[in-house]
């Protein structure tokens, strides 16, 4: 046999960076390529928990054989050799299974975003809240794009003049709403306190970046933004006597 086709049986999808192996009923030569975005929400489970049920259906519709084929997007799973046993490197309770997810790991934080840019431009609000949502996933995976364009989509979205847009903004902020997407996210809310207009329609906003802020007090600029916020003419007796309460709660 020749190196060309060694070189053909090498670039098969068992072998690529994405390729999850399907483990439902035991050892498989099949699998799952999560390059696919419709895995996507789905990732953190399947990597970390190993929780093969949050999409078991979708699995068993998109799974393949890994020896049959590779696509377009092939990426070589690397292989780190070394004079150390894979004991030595990774300790002696390593299984196949974590070396796998860690490789897979490092290739999901590369990951480009595909078509979620498009996405988040749909005219309908069901198809930017899937994209927030698998930004989201991908943010868990510590991919840099997906944290980019998913902060930078949310600062996009302007404050909310309707109840309409009160509702689509609390759906979005309910899906990014992460610990560490806390700090990305405060001057955000911080321009939408002085951006949107306090009434019955956008009062449920403001009071959900209250609550924000009051879980986030002690994050960097808070306090001195909400002191700062006392000083200003157009904030109202109500939404200075909602400042003042995170104030003194953080004082006591």
């Amino acid at each position: 046999m020749n190196n060309e086709s060694n070189k053909v049986l090498e670039r098969n999808s068992s072998n690529c960076n994405y390729f999850f192996p399907y483990l439902l009923h035991g050892p498989s030569e099949y699998g799952i390529c999560l390059n696919d975005t419709v895995f996507d929400p789905y990732i953190e489970e399947l990597l970390k928990n190993e929780n093969y049920n949050c999409c078991k259906e979708l699995i068993e519709e998109k799974k393949f054989d890994g020896n049959e084929h590779y696509c377009d997007d092939f990426e070589m799973m690397e292989i780190i050799r070394t004079d150390l046993s894979m004991e030595e490197l990774y300790g002696t309770d390593i299984s196949d299974g974590q070396i796998l997810s860690e490789i897979i790991d490092v290739a999901l934080k590369n990951k480009p975003v595909g078509d979620l840019p498009e996405k988040l431009k749909h005219p309908d609000p069901g198809p930017r809240l899937e994209a927030f949502s698998n930004l989201v996933a991908l943010v868990a995976m510590k991919n840099v794009e997906a944290k980019k364009l998913l902060i930078e989509s949310f600062k996009n979205i302007p404050a909310p003049e309707s109840l309409e847009d009160v509702h689509y903004k609390l759906e979005v902020f309910r899906i990014v709403n992460r610990n560490d997407l806390a700090e990305e996210l405060i001057p955000v809310l911080f321009r939408d306190l002085y951006q949107t207009k306090s009434n019955n329609q956008t009062r449920q906003w403001i009071s959900e970046i209250f609550r924000f802020q009051r879980i986030h007090r002690n994050e960097e600029n808070v306090i001195e933004n909400l002191e700062k916020m006392l000083t200003e003419k157009q904030f109202s007796y109500r939404i200075k006597s909602k400042i003042k309460d995170i104030l003194e709660a953080d004082y006591y």
